[in-house]
């Protein structure tokens, strides 16, 4: 009952903004990721281990117990290589929240300046007399060429 607690606890964290952000990978999944490494290794070599005691007083041999327990690590080396490479592999799902909101910043900045050119340079066009729907459309695509 307490691990089925610990998994789905969301644990809270402050950022240098000093605002209250919530992880998805908090200490508790972390935890779990690590145990999850630790039995994908031993299981498979506690299995072929007694599979091979089993077939060595059966059969009255020494080797079975050590030939399986290679089989075991190997097995177990190769659950924790997939278990890690499927961790590494799948995107980053959260990002601290101070990062997201100065990419939006660092977006709406660009989207403000190229707002500031083509006004600027609907103005030039009308002080000079320049100013029909042709001119408005290529000053527009400049100015976004230009950010």
């Amino acid at each position: 009952m307490s691990i089925i607690f610990l998994l789905g606890f969301r644990g809270n964290s402050v950022d240098w903004e000093g605002g209250i952000l919530k992880y998805q990978k908090t200490v508790y999944q972390a935890l779990t990721m690590i145990t999850q490494f630790g039995v994908n290794m031993l299981v498979p070599i506690f299995l072929c281990s007694f599979a091979g005691m089993f077939l060595d007083r059966k059969f009255g041999t020494d080797i079975w117990m050590v030939a399986l327990f290679f089989v075991g690590a190997l097995a177990g080396f190769t659950n924790v290589f997939r278990f890690a490479r499927r961790i590494y592999e799948t995107p980053a799902k959260t990002r601290r929240r101070s990062t997201q909101i100065k990419e939006e910043m660092e977006e709406n900045e660009k989207a403000e300046e190229t707002t500031q050119i083509i006004l600027s340079l609907q103005k030039q066009a009308r002080a000079s007399g320049e100013l029909s729907q042709e001119n408005i459309d290529a000053d527009e695509a400049a100015a976004f060429e230009a950010v």
